[in-house]
């Protein structure tokens, strides 16, 4: 971690971050570890979804270096704090702080919300009004962190005339049905999978927003620097890993290595000036594109520089190839 993204997180990272997650990475990968546990980690020093987004940032690309897939959970629980403490609903103000101690897990289900606002899916998810409650119905294809318990999904729907919302919904409320956890390249620790909802009543308290896209547009540059963070996060892990290797590959490979590097430290400082700026939407959209690749080619760099010794199925190049495999979507 450099001096500026030290001060980006307000100090100093805990100094056994990354042993903790290192540690933990190939039993995360394997499925025999719980990202809960990386969570209550983040929890404990005070870094787990964090009320300034630079912190947050810097946060999950450290993580990123060591475990996408504790990365990628971290996200999943911080844009649910996010989403809820942009709400304009007290009650959904109050989980803030429980999701930052752990005691409560985040998931959002907001893709197909992203993809609705600039016409590209339908919600899925619809709700309507009997009497003071919502009833709502539907489905979600992807949605991560669905863990048996204490779990609060986040999820757009549509409405009675045209109307839209953002919804807070209790995992284990009645009428709510998670899918069996996908067998996933890399991830499959996130818990990921699909969720229906067959009359589930809510309570108005449990609308995020009724403001549909004003509140997405608002929300929407968050969810894409911060997913941009685990990117960057495991690019750095990637020419790492390469460059540990240079002494016994051609000469070319340093030239890109060199290469690559320099274009990563671009990206990382674009990065931080998006943050620091609030760059509107479609710069940030652009920018979550160039740092996936820029992820990808130094995966790839680094498999070529390993050589066979890469494909290990164990080794943490085959696992950040895996990693790589998902950023596109």
């Amino acid at each position: 971690m450099t001096a500026r993204d030290a001060a980006l997180a307000g100090g100093a990272l805990p100094s056994d971050l990354g042993a903790y997650f290192a540690e933990r990475a190939d039993a995360v990968d394997r499925g025999t570890a719980d990202v809960r546990h990386g969570l209550r980690y983040l929890a404990d020093h005070g870094l787990l979804a964090p009320p300034d987004l630079a912190t947050s940032c810097v946060v999950i690309e450290e993580i990123a270096r060591y475990c996408l897939a504790s990365a990628f959970s971290a996200w999943a629980h911080t844009m649910v704090a996010e989403y809820l403490s942009l709400s304009d609903s007290p009650a959904l103000q109050a989980e803030v702080p429980r999701l930052r101690r752990a005691e409560r897990t985040g998931s959002t289900a907001m893709a197909p919300a992203m993809q609705h606002l600039v016409g590209l899916a339908d919600l899925g998810v619809a709700f309507r009004h009997e009497g003071a409650s919502l009833v709502v119905d539907g489905a979600v294809r992807w949605a991560s962190n669905l863990f048996p318990q204490d779990v609060l999904v986040v999820v757009g729907a549509a409405g009675p005339n045209g109307s839209r919302a953002v919804l807070a919904i209790a995992s284990d409320a009645p009428g709510v049905h998670a899918g069996t956890p996908l067998e996933l390249l890399a991830l499959g620790a996130t818990r990921s999978s699909s969720l229906r909802f067959e009359g589930v009543v809510l309570d108005p308290s449990q609308v995020v927003s009724s403001d549909f896209e004003p509140y997405l547009r608002a929300v929407k540059p968050r969810f894409l620097l911060l997913q941009s963070s685990f990117c960057l996060g495991l690019a750095r892990a990637a020419l790492e890993g390469a460059e540990a290797r240079l002494e016994r590959s051609f000469a070319a490979f340093g030239r890109e290595h060199l290469r690559l590097r320099s274009d990563l430290d671009v990206l990382r400082a674009r990065h931080r000036q998006l943050i620091e700026d609030g760059e509107p939407t479609p710069t940030v959209v652009a920018h979550r594109l160039d740092v996936a690749r820029m992820a990808q080619r130094a995966v790839d760099l680094e498999l070529r520089v390993a050589g066979g010794a890469g494909y290990q199925a164990s080794s943490p190049t085959a696992r950040r190839l895996r990693e790589a495999a998902f950023l596109p979507i």
